[in-house]
């Protein structure tokens, strides 16, 4: 008889072959009990589809599942390893990241304690080029472990009080299903944070633990290359996660809303003034979308408050022309 699958882990790969096999052994190393394997191999062009084989042939074959897909991007490979997934719960893993020993079975254990819950979420560690950079917990007073409604939850993470990473986060699959929520496919950049948002909209409740799960890891040629850069795919995420949110801005976390996105324009700004050259459509849009800064924000970050209020001053054609040049409209 084969075993219940509890939680199916979603790896998207394309052209991993330089990490996927030590991302496997990883999961090897941990166990696979109650849990599945669900590689996605994105059209790759290297030896990928042949590892993930290998891997499955060698090893726990009914509880690892390759499928393969045309080459159209992490969302669509996403969403096809949610629709394959066997388990009651989704856990999305990038094939370049790195699971903390004894994770699999903490996930089962949390998950098997809280059965009512539809969304678990843990804290993670962000490393750039291998080094340990910083953790990324929420304080929960002398607990490691809470159980958030929806609106403390949404309220906690649009003052970034509450960080989450698309592989800090387990699903359960039916709540996903209910609910529609899928990756956006064509988004380059920002999928998961629309992901989080729309799912977080939808929930009654959160399980957080601050215990370090997995780490996070920023390489110069990872899909997320060019994470100092800006570019329109960054300005895009953003009109994205206001326009999902602008049917809520009348709601009761109005001003978190108003906040988040004051954050999260003006942090993409910064990115953009520090890098060479400019793009003139880019130049556009923050011009353009400037008046959210006139919408009053909750009390987050004292100084970050003080910075949005300043803004509202601030003449950001001229800061544009004097920092990016002439001829830039």
């Amino acid at each position: 008889m084969s075993e219940i699958i509890i939680l199916s882990i979603v790896i998207p790969c394309y052209n991993s072959e330089s990490f996927l096999k030590r991302t496997l052994s990883i999961f090897k190393e941990q166990g696979l009990d109650n849990c599945e394997l669900v590689l996605v191999d994105d059209g790759s062009t290297d030896s990928t589809l042949s590892i993930m084989k290998k891997f499955e042939q060698k090893n726990y074959q009914e509880n690892i599942n390759v499928i393969t897909q045309k080459n159209a991007g992490v969302s669509v490979a996403r969403n096809n390893g949610v629709k394959a997934a066997r388990g009651k719960y989704i856990y999305f893993f990038d094939s370049d990241d790195q699971l903390e020993i004894g994770t699999l079975k903490f996930f089962l254990d949390k998950i098997q304690k809280n059965k009512n819950v539809s969304l678990f979420s843990f804290a993670y560690r962000k490393r750039i080029k291998g080094k340990s950079n910083k953790i990324y917990k929420m304080e929960i007073g002398n607990s490691s472990e809470l159980i958030y409604m929806r609106n403390d939850a949404l309220k906690k993470y649009f003052l970034k009080q509450f960080p989450i990473n698309i592989s800090s986060i387990i699903f359960e699959k039916n709540f996903l299903l209910k609910n529609e929520i899928w990756f956006s496919s064509g988004v380059r950049i920002g999928e998961d944070s629309e992901f989080i948002i729309r799912a977080l909209l939808c929930c009654k409740d959160i399980y957080y633990s601050n215990k370090v799960c997995f780490n996070y890891d920023i390489r110069e040629n990872s899909v997320t290359g060019g994470y100092y850069a800006y570019t329109r795919d960054d300005f895009n995420s953003f009109l994205l996660k206001k326009n999902i949110l602008k049917n809520y801005q009348g709601s009761e976390f109005k001003k978190e809303i108003n906040y988040f996105l004051d954050n999260f324009y003006l942090s993409g700004l910064l990115r953009y003034l520090k890098m060479n050259g400019y793009d003139y459509k880019i130049n556009r849009a923050f011009i353009e979308n400037k008046y959210i800064f006139n919408e009053s924000v909750a009390r987050g970050s004292g100084i970050r408050c003080f910075i949005f209020h300043l803004f509202r001053f601030v003449p950001i054609r001229l800061l544009l022309f004097f920092c990016k040049g002439r001829g830039i409209f």
